[in-house]
Protein backbone atom coordinates (compact mmCIF):
# COMPACT_ATOMS: atom_id res chain seq x y z
CA UNK A 1 0.00 0.00 0.00
CA UNK A 2 3.00 2.23 1.13
CA UNK A 3 4.85 1.59 -2.29
CA UNK A 4 1.70 2.39 -4.71
CA UNK A 5 0.79 5.88 -2.59
CA UNK A 6 4.18 6.67 -3.46
CA UNK A 7 4.41 5.92 -7.02
CA UNK A 8 1.20 7.55 -7.29
CA UNK A 9 2.42 10.34 -5.55
CA UNK A 10 5.77 10.22 -7.99
CA UNK A 11 3.58 9.70 -11.24
CA UNK A 12 1.52 13.13 -9.65
CA UNK A 13 5.22 15.26 -9.26
CA UNK A 14 6.14 14.22 -12.62
CA UNK A 15 2.72 15.08 -15.09
CA UNK A 16 2.91 18.61 -12.37
CA UNK A 17 6.33 19.06 -14.25
CA UNK A 18 5.33 18.63 -17.95
CA UNK A 19 3.15 21.85 -18.46
CA UNK A 20 3.47 24.12 -20.77
CA UNK A 21 6.39 26.41 -19.93
CA UNK A 22 7.04 30.09 -20.06
CA UNK A 23 9.33 31.29 -22.68
CA UNK A 24 11.23 34.51 -22.62
CA UNK A 25 11.72 36.22 -25.53
CA UNK A 26 14.46 39.70 -25.71
CA UNK A 27 14.25 41.99 -28.85
CA UNK A 28 16.95 45.15 -28.57
CA UNK A 29 18.36 47.61 -31.31
CA UNK A 30 20.13 50.92 -31.12
CA UNK A 31 19.17 53.86 -33.03
CA UNK A 32 20.17 57.62 -33.19
CA UNK A 33 17.30 58.86 -30.82
CA UNK A 34 16.77 55.47 -29.28
CA UNK A 35 20.28 54.53 -27.66
CA UNK A 36 18.97 51.63 -25.67
CA UNK A 37 15.59 49.77 -26.03
CA UNK A 38 14.62 46.40 -24.96
CA UNK A 39 11.54 44.47 -25.32
CA UNK A 40 11.18 41.31 -22.90
CA UNK A 41 8.06 38.98 -23.93
CA UNK A 42 7.12 36.08 -21.51
CA UNK A 43 4.86 33.67 -23.37
CA UNK A 44 3.62 30.42 -22.76
CA UNK A 45 2.12 28.34 -25.62
CA UNK A 46 2.72 30.78 -28.14
CA UNK A 47 0.49 33.49 -26.45
CA UNK A 48 2.39 36.66 -25.07
CA UNK A 49 1.80 36.71 -21.27
CA UNK A 50 3.73 39.70 -20.17
CA UNK A 51 5.61 42.43 -21.90
CA UNK A 52 8.41 44.42 -20.03
CA UNK A 53 10.00 47.63 -22.21
CA UNK A 54 12.98 49.41 -21.27
CA UNK A 55 13.51 52.65 -22.85
CA UNK A 56 16.41 54.57 -22.55
CA UNK A 57 16.79 58.64 -24.26
CA UNK A 58 19.57 60.78 -24.04
CA UNK A 59 18.90 64.03 -23.18
CA UNK A 60 20.06 66.27 -26.42
CA UNK A 61 19.26 70.02 -26.28
CA UNK A 62 18.74 70.03 -30.14
CA UNK A 63 16.17 66.95 -29.45
CA UNK A 64 15.00 67.07 -26.72
CA UNK A 65 15.69 68.90 -23.38
CA UNK A 66 15.33 67.17 -19.69
CA UNK A 67 12.21 68.94 -19.11
CA UNK A 68 10.54 67.90 -22.25
CA UNK A 69 11.31 64.59 -21.82
CA UNK A 70 9.85 64.73 -18.14
CA UNK A 71 6.86 66.29 -19.33
CA UNK A 72 6.63 63.50 -22.13
CA UNK A 73 7.35 60.80 -19.91
CA UNK A 74 4.20 62.54 -17.03
CA UNK A 75 1.63 62.62 -19.69
CA UNK A 76 2.93 59.17 -20.88
CA UNK A 77 2.55 58.14 -17.04
CA UNK A 78 -0.89 59.80 -16.75
CA UNK A 79 -2.17 57.73 -19.91
CA UNK A 80 -1.29 53.98 -18.89
CA UNK A 81 -1.94 54.50 -15.88
CA UNK A 82 -5.89 54.41 -16.66
CA UNK A 83 -4.93 50.83 -17.66
CA UNK A 84 -5.64 47.71 -15.39
CA UNK A 85 -2.34 45.44 -15.38
CA UNK A 86 -0.04 48.06 -16.90
CA UNK A 87 2.87 49.45 -14.66
CA UNK A 88 5.01 52.76 -16.23
CA UNK A 89 7.86 54.00 -14.03
CA UNK A 90 10.74 56.74 -15.11
CA UNK A 91 14.10 57.99 -13.66
CA UNK A 92 15.35 61.21 -15.55
CA UNK A 93 18.94 62.33 -15.08
CA UNK A 94 20.83 65.50 -16.96
CA UNK A 95 21.76 62.90 -19.44
CA UNK A 96 18.72 60.68 -20.15
CA UNK A 97 15.58 59.17 -19.16
CA UNK A 98 14.76 56.06 -18.24
CA UNK A 99 11.93 54.37 -18.55
CA UNK A 100 9.76 50.88 -17.97
CA UNK A 101 6.86 49.71 -19.30
CA UNK A 102 5.27 46.56 -17.70
CA UNK A 103 2.22 45.11 -19.25
CA UNK A 104 0.21 42.01 -17.75
CA UNK A 105 -1.99 40.37 -20.58
CA UNK A 106 -5.62 39.49 -20.14
CA UNK A 107 -8.35 40.07 -22.40
CA UNK A 108 -9.72 43.09 -20.70
CA UNK A 109 -5.61 44.69 -20.72
CA UNK A 110 -5.78 43.95 -24.70
CA UNK A 111 -8.62 45.44 -25.27
CA UNK A 112 -8.12 48.96 -23.59
CA UNK A 113 -4.47 49.04 -24.81
CA UNK A 114 -6.11 48.28 -28.65
CA UNK A 115 -8.48 51.29 -28.08
CA UNK A 116 -5.91 53.58 -27.28
CA UNK A 117 -3.45 52.41 -29.78
CA UNK A 118 -0.75 50.96 -27.92
CA UNK A 119 -0.47 47.56 -28.95
CA UNK A 120 0.26 48.23 -32.58
CA UNK A 121 3.35 46.66 -32.79
CA UNK A 122 2.35 43.40 -30.85
CA UNK A 123 -1.50 42.54 -32.80
CA UNK A 124 -2.14 42.12 -36.03
CA UNK A 125 -5.38 43.90 -37.08
CA UNK A 126 -7.94 40.63 -36.23
CA UNK A 127 -6.00 39.46 -33.12
CA UNK A 128 -7.62 39.38 -29.87
CA UNK A 129 -4.37 37.41 -28.28
CA UNK A 130 -1.01 38.29 -28.91
CA UNK A 131 0.79 35.52 -30.52
CA UNK A 132 4.45 35.46 -30.00
CA UNK A 133 5.63 35.00 -34.09
CA UNK A 134 3.56 38.27 -35.06
CA UNK A 135 4.57 40.27 -31.91
CA UNK A 136 8.40 39.08 -33.44
CA UNK A 137 7.92 39.87 -36.51
CA UNK A 138 5.88 43.01 -36.03
CA UNK A 139 8.75 43.88 -33.75
CA UNK A 140 11.85 42.46 -36.53
CA UNK A 141 10.03 45.13 -39.33
CA UNK A 142 10.79 47.89 -37.01
CA UNK A 143 14.22 46.90 -36.84
CA UNK A 144 14.86 45.07 -33.51
CA UNK A 145 16.63 42.16 -33.09
CA UNK A 146 14.59 38.74 -31.37
CA UNK A 147 16.05 36.40 -29.06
Amino acid sequence: MRKRILMLFSCVLLLGACGSKTKETVCTFEDITTPESTVTMESKDGEVQKITYDNQIEVDEELYSKEDLEEIAKTVGKQYKKIKGVDYSYKISDKELKETIKIAIDDSTIKELKESGLLVQFLSADEDKIKLETAKKNLSEAGMKCK
